[in-house]
């Protein structure tokens, strides 16, 4: 090999890895940006992690505190719910999502409270989209409001994970609260919070 033809080679070399380290470079940029898009469209997701990975746990709001009212729209019929037009009237408010086990667990005994305690109104906020929420509904029969999910309304009432459920009072208080994992759970939750 001539001199010629070994700095040619050289140079190709030198391009090649040029590029190599340039390709790297603009991988490791499109990356950080990818991370941090992820990030900040999760922030409320890790933010909600972040305070219940501490020696505490979140188990909602505590007995006797006053129910955050909120108006949301039903999937079932477009109305809007209000909680506070529900004063006087004793409410079962569940937070739960279609897509949780523990939830389908819970649909009949909760279909079933329903159809037999009718002095108690039950008010669902469900984490599906509208059409999982409105399937649930047909799928499920139930008779009572699914309203969409609400991030806002989940932070008011600190709502660890679904499904987890607040008894409220005549007054708009707080009676009992908690998570359940299978259908007897609801059943002790339910008795407790009568």
């Amino acid at each position: 090999m001539n001199k010629d033809e070994y700095n040619k080679f050289i140079y190709i070399i030198i391009f090649i890895l040029l590029i190599l380290i340039l390709s790297n470079i603009g991988l490791f940029l499109r990356l950080n940006r990818l991370e941090n898009a992820i990030i900040s469209s999760n922030k409320e997701l890790i933010e909600v992690i972040m305070s219940n990975s501490g020696s505490s746990v979140n188990h909602g709001l505590d007995v006797g505190t006053e129910a955050p009212d909120f108006a949301l729209a039903s999937v079932n019929d477009n109305t809007s719910i209000v909680l506070s037009h529900y004063l006087g009237s004793r409410v079962l408010l569940v937070f739960a999502s279609p897509s949780c086990a523990s939830c389908q667990d819970v649909y009949p005994k909760l279909k079933d409270f329903t159809e037999k305690r009718s002095d108690i109104v039950t008010i669902m906020i469900s984490l599906g989209t509208e059409e999982e929420n409105r399937n649930l509904v047909s799928q499920m029969n139930f008779n009572f409001p699914v309203l969409g999910w609400n991030n806002d309304v989940a932070r008011n009432y600190q709502v660890p994970g679904t499904p987890f459920f607040y008894l409220i009072d005549e007054k708009g208080l707080i009676t009992a609260s908690g998570g359940s994992t299978t259908a007897d759970n609801f059943d002790h939750f339910v008795n407790i919070g009568m």
